[in-house]
């Protein structure tokens, strides 16, 4: 029977975890980490979370002050329109601006814009406004844009001045004017000054500013919660904050009859893989544009729509990696995100960042790619021909593998960000343009929506987000190791929300194997008994700008030195052997190890060495393993209030057996090109004990090849 110190100990856990596991299934229906994932009706989803261009202003209040100007008749602000993320394209034909509070003069003024975020917010990097030059309204282009913030409302810190990188040489037309901080500012109230000279007016459609920070877009349930791909489960607040309030304990991912793409789509000079399992796999290189570049936007996307187009050009140069060599040196406002060819994808704008494709209001909530059509048949007079054998072949040999890797990439962006079929559309859709022209053509002289090769296209979409959402289930991917817990949540209605509180039961449920955890500078409220069952937890990060927490000698503290957590109090005591164990106990780094030199030892034998009825054994990565099994360097055994690690002799790679991994491992360790850490390096020493020699790899190699038996062998003795 356990003892009363081991029953205290884990009574709570195990209630804990079982409720949390429940709320889990509650959520989303599926296994947890030992059960094999159900199927469930929809499309579940799993937030993900990746670095992003938060917009941080999103729904909150602000005031204008105009500066003595008066508002131009029926263009009075109404409280929303300058921080909802709605951008009004303005009808440039009938000179008409909806959506846009205007103003104007006879003498020179200079209109403030004050935004009140609702809350401190660190990181502040990015300010924008958008405006409006309509030179035969008596609109031109502000004189000049201003950015302050403050962090009490009455004392304001200047930013910088607001630019565009938009030609203005137009009479009529839109820019956004926007300051990226090298040094971010902290505040909680945004300033927009804008001046104009006498007689002249402005007119702005919104105003605010963004952080750079990680980000978790997220679809939550009708109670308010979601669940990531660490398996932390979040829930929205009535404040519109978030907070952490439990865990599966496992990594988790949704999957249909196809696996989803888990890599990030926003990351940088990088080459990945889309369409695992679709039967079409497509490289991806990732070179995207910065701040830097003329046509970068600064603007955060809400991403709403795919949007498909085809390029301009037909010659044979017209390829991905051709255009996102012009997005990368052009100089006009013109960019998209992605672009496709018959070999691949370029990745050349993130995701999250507005691109200028769309040719409407529809560039600020979309993803814009770009087919090739390299190599098009065309007439004497170079437009395109869309008839002959030689178009036939060119379709049949070359475009349409263009459009099964675009229909590869659609897909994994609509289950990516929680999109249905009904978010593709075709740039016509977004502005009229007779794009994607070679989409559309429908035979003869005819260019329909529903043209030959859009409606092949789409097909093979449908199939695609098919397979990637039918009997779609969550899955288990094993226990959670490293948590990193976003800044933000994206929401799917466009409001974003901090996340600000770590609720009591938070990590109950990966405290079993949670080795790794990060903190956002968002967050504010840590409840107690958050980590009570961290029992794993080494090392806690904690972002440099939050104000109210941060780390000290590797415990988590409050802002006044107070320690929240040290994993030094979390160690188990050391265990009490059976009387005559022939085992040897180690400590390191307050753990206790049992170093084992038998071959096939396993939980079953440690559990009886230590004279315990029972324990529960876990594998060198956190997942639960029968008594039965052979014990690895790295796993462990709870039993009697206690924990065992098991240190392996010739076993450094933890899978519980000397193989071709471990002589190579050592050999590395010895010549110095590899670190292995001190369980490690411990268990490849077979000689000495202490350190790896010339002769442990070589007597690890010939066991592999098995001229020598290393278990017949002392340990700790040369031959």
């Amino acid at each position: 029977m356990r003892n009363a110190r081991f029953i205290r100990r884990y009574a709570n856990r195990i209630l804990s975890c079982l409720a949390l596991f429940a709320l889990a299934f509650s959520l989303f229906p599926a296994a947890g980490a030992e059960e094999e994932a159900k199927a469930m009706p929809g499309s579940p989803y799993i937030g993900i979370t990746d670095e992003y261009l938060v917009p941080v202003y999103a729904g909150a209040k602000y005031e204008i002050d105009l500066g003595g100007a008066d508002y131009l008749p029926d263009h009075r602000d109404d409280g929303k329109m300058l921080t909802d993320r709605i951008y009004t394209r303005p009808d440039f034909k009938k000179l008409t601006y909806e959506g846009w509070a205007a103003a104007g003069s006879g003498s020179a003024f200079t209109a403030t814009v004050t935004v009140d975020l609702g809350r401190r917010v660190t990181g502040l990097s990015l300010f924008f406004v958008r405006a409006l030059k309509m030179e035969k309204k008596g609109i031109p282009e502000p004189k000049s844009i201003r950015f302050y913030c403050s962090v009490d409302g009455k004392d304001y810190v200047y930013v910088g001045e607001g630019a565009t990188p938009a030609d203005m040489s137009e009479e009529t037309q839109t820019a956004i004017y926007y300051f990226e901080c090298e040094n971010a500012f902290e505040g909680r109230y945004v300033r927009v000054a804008v001046d104009c000279d006498a007689g002249a007016g402005f007119a702005l459609n919104e105003a605010g500013v963004c952080v750079k920070a990680r980000a978790l877009r997220a679809r939550p349930d009708e109670n308010g919660r979601f669940l990531d791909a660490d398996g932390m489960i979040y829930e929205l607040l009535k404040d519109g904050s978030v907070c952490v309030t439990g865990s599966t304990g496992s990594l988790t991912a949704v999957s249909g009859s196809a696996a989803r793409c888990r890599v990030s789509f926003d990351m940088d000079a990088a080459n990945y893989k889309l369409g695992s399992g679709l039967g079409r796999e497509v490289s991806v290189t990732a070179d995207l544009i910065n701040s830097s570049n003329p046509n970068w936007s600064g603007v955060a996307n809400d991403i709403r729509y795919i949007i498909v187009h085809n390029t301009a050009t037909m010659e044979e140069k017209t390829t991905a990696e051709y255009y996102n060599t012009i997005l990368h040196t052009t100089k006009e406002e013109k960019s998209w995100h992605y672009t496709v060819d018959e070999h691949g994808i370029y990745h050349s704008l993130g995701d999250s960042i507005v691109g200028w494709h769309a040719g409407s209001a529809m560039n600020y909530n979309s993803i814009g790619i770009e087919m090739c059509v390299e190599g098009a048949p065309t007439k004497p007079d170079g437009m395109p021909r869309f008839t002959g054998a030689d178009y036939d072949e060119w379709v049949n040999t070359r475009f349409r593998d263009t459009m099964k890797n675009t229909a590869v990439l659609v897909a994994e962006l609509l289950v990516r960000y929680g999109l249905g079929i009904e978010a593709v559309l075709q740039h016509n859709d977004a502005s009229g343009k007779e794009c994607p022209l070679w989409m559309r053509y429908n035979g003869g002289n005819s260019f329909i929506h529903e043209g030959i090769l859009w409606k092949e296209f789409m097909e093979d979409v449908r199939a695609h987000y098919k397979k990637l959402t039918e009997n779609a289930q969550v899955k288990s991917l094993g226990p959670v190791r490293t948590v990193i817990i976003p800044d933000y949540v994206l929401l799917a209605d466009g409001r974003v929300a901090p996340v600000t509180k770590i609720c009591a039961e938070a990590f109950r449920a990966a405290g079993d194997s949670m080795t790794s955890l990060t903190l956002p500078e968002t967050v504010k409220e840590i409840e107690p008994g958050a980590f009570s069952t961290c029992f794993e937890l080494e090392e806690i990060a904690v972002a440099e700008r939050n104000p109210k927490f941060r780390t000290a000698g590797g415990a988590l503290c409050d802002d006044a030195g107070n320690a929240i957590f040290d994993p030094a109090d979390m160690r188990f005591p050391a265990p009490e052997p059976k009387a005559g164990s022939p085992l040897t106990l180690m400590e390191l780094d307050g753990r206790y190890y049992a170093v084992i030199t038998e071959k096939g030892y396993t939980a079953a034998d440690l559990i009886a060495d230590y004279g315990a009825e029972d324990g529960k054994a876990r594998n060198a990565n956190g997942a639960v393993i029968p008594n039965g099994a052979v014990l690895g360097t790295g796993a462990r055994v709870d039993l009697d209030g206690t924990r065992i690690y098991a240190l392996v002799k010739g076993d450094g790679s933890g899978d519980g057996r000397i193989g071709a991994e471990d002589y190579a491992m050592a050999k590395r360790i010895y010549l110095g090109n590899y670190s292995g850490g001190r369980v490690r390096t411990l268990a490849l020493a077979i000689t000495d004990g202490r350190q790896i020699h010339a002769a442990d790899y070589a007597k690890l190699k010939r066991h592999v090849l098995g001229t020598y038996d290393i278990y017949s062998a002392d340990f700790g003795k040369d031959e």
